[in-house]
């Protein structure tokens, strides 16, 4: 068991290797965003930063560590519309949570980035890295799906948020 998690580990740090640069800054992005639960954890920013690139195989030196990732992550903490979408009391909070969802011909499986669930809402969040006309479609789309899924499974009022963090861009999805 431990040689297949090695070999897949392998094999992973391979494929995000061989991807553009641009790719790879939105995955890592992408993964310092899982691992912020709260608040709290942006004193720790740095930290979290060293373990993606860590994650991710990555030269320290190969990025501008507070240019690429710290300072476009706490930009979009200053907008007011994210401060209730990471951890505070009395919120449950599902982070890249797989979801099944049937089709007439089988299952699709879902994963939004986050899932707050309040008292009397639920709020489906979205990360993406920059804002393009050319996927915002798509991304809406994507959105839309997960709240609907997400609608189902809790019955109560669902809301979403698509936020380009690059483009520092949040946009409210009912």
């Amino acid at each position: 068991m431990f040689f297949s998690k090695i070999l897949i580990r392998s094999y992973e740090e391979k494929v995000f290797r061989d991807r553009p640069l641009k790719r790879k800054k939105g995955e890592i992005i992408h993964f310092i965003l899982s691992n912020i639960y709260s608040y709290d954890d942006i004193e720790k920013i740095e930290e979290i930063v060293e373990n993606a690139l860590a994650y991710f195989g990555e030269k320290r030196h190969k990025w501008h560590i507070k240019r690429d990732f710290i300072s476009p992550i706490l930009e979009i903490f200053k907008i007011s519309q994210v401060k209730g979408l990471f951890n505070q009391p009395g919120y449950c909070t599902y982070i890249e949570r797989d979801i099944l969802v049937p089709r007439k011909d089988g299952f699709n499986l879902i994963r939004p980035d986050r899932v707050v669930v309040r008292d009397n809402e639920i709020i489906v969040v979205e990360f993406k890295s920059e804002y393009s006309k050319d996927v915002y479609n798509k991304h809406l789309s994507q959105v839309k799906e997960y709240i609907y899924a997400v609608r189902k499974i809790f019955n109560k009022y669902t809301k979403g948020f698509l936020i380009y963090i690059l483009s520092k861009k949040v946009i409210p999805i009912l």
